[in-house]
């Protein structure tokens, strides 16, 4: 597997976060941004958007149990699948077929 996480084998040296904005609820936190990787082979830096859900937990421990990351999606280009052909026009998909979002 080359995917993401790996880097294709190379590595990332560094991840900075940057928050957008972190939302509390009771013992529930949700927090949203950017973070940006760097390269371990080339220094080369790679924007991924990021949503983490923390929960604490009886047991007093903080622990993660959300996350969802993806690199932005290139403005200006036509999804090639169908459901991004819906997501970009304002539809959802849904079992059925694509509802106005």
């Amino acid at each position: 597997d080359a995917g993401f996480a790996i880097n294709g084998g190379k590595g990332w040296s560094e991840v900075v976060f940057d928050n957008h904005q972190i939302e509390l609820k009771g013992n529930v936190a949700i927090a949203m941004g950017n973070y940006y990787f760097t390269s371990a082979e080339d220094g080369s830096k790679t924007k991924v958007e990021y949503t983490f859900g923390y929960k604490k937990y009886d047991d007093g421990k903080v622990r993660i149990f959300l996350h969802h990351s993806s690199v932005p999606y290139p403005m200006g280009k036509t999804p090639s699948h169908k459901f991004g052909r819906a997501l970009s026009f304002g539809f959802s998909p849904k079992v059925n077929g694509g509802v106005r979002a």
